[in-house]
């Protein structure tokens, strides 16, 4: 429409075109008629504008909240410094520092590991902790345990340079991530997501070694030193001899 008007005002032959079809210019009985309800259109209009404009901020602003708290989720409370410098929902999060990672420095992987907290720096408190735990040992030398896509690298069992390695290992692993396909087309429904999880609990105490005795994690690797390995079965072996050595014949 404006640009219709604008071409009428630099074009007098369609304008006299124009006025001539329409038989303008109207009469003043005319004018006051359309007055009052152009100007309803013209308030409603603008109340719709306004509206319109409100939400987009309010989108906008929404968006920008979930972002930064999914972002927390990720990487915990100490990443806060450069996950609050987001002002755009849709831009890219800066590197983060390894200083900012969730992962004390001092700490193992052994002790950081050991049992899930709300505590920063801890797994249950951000997603890449949980993600590191998973994925290395506390051993000078990592063995793949989440696959060779992307080797981790780094030694988590030290008393220094744990935070550095953990981000770098977190690093590596997005990579991974990144470059994953998954070939069946499974959606994530609340049935599949269902599914695996069974699978996850069967598959339970099925991958299992025998050792006569627990081994020490900084000289012995993953296959006798893991969660549900020998840490845990060679204990579980120990007391069934001992209650099968004390029962009546």
């Amino acid at each position: 429409m404006i640009k219709d008007y604008n071409d009428l005002q630099t074009n007098s032959a369609k304008l006299k075109a124009f006025n001539t079809e329409y038989g303008l210019p109207l009469s003043e009985g005319k004018r006051q008629i359309l007055r009052s309800k152009l100007t309803k259109l013209a308030t409603k209009a603008e109340e719709i504008n306004s509206a319109v404009t409100s939400l987009d901020t309010t989108i906008k602003q929404t968006r920008l909240q979930l972002r930064k708290d999914l972002l927390t989720a990720l990487y915990g409370k100490a990443a806060a410094p450069t996950i609050n410098a987001l002002t755009d929902p849709n831009a890219l999060l800066t590197a983060l520092p390894a200083t900012q990672f969730p992962w004390d420095d001092s700490s193992t992987r052994a002790a950081t590991c050991a049992k899930a907290s709300n505590n920063a720096g801890k797994p249950g408190a951000a997603l890449a902790t949980d993600l590191v735990c998973l994925c290395v040992i506390s051993h000078s030398a990592q063995d793949n345990t989440c696959g060779t896509a992307q080797p981790v690298t780094g030694d988590f069992s030290g008393g220094a340079g744990n935070q550095g390695a953990a981000a770098a290992a977190f690093k590596t692993l997005t990579k991974a991530c990144d470059s994953a396909t998954h070939t069946t087309g499974t959606e994530l429904t609340t049935a599949n997501i269902a599914a695996a999880i069974s699978t996850f609990h069967a598959d339970l105490g099925t991958n299992w070694i025998p050792q006569a005795e627990l081994g020490n994690a900084a000289a012995h690797r993953r296959e006798s030193t893991d969660l549900y390995s020998a840490r845990t079965m060679w204990p579980v072996q120990h007391k069934l001899s001992a209650i099968k050595q004390a029962a009546p014949t």
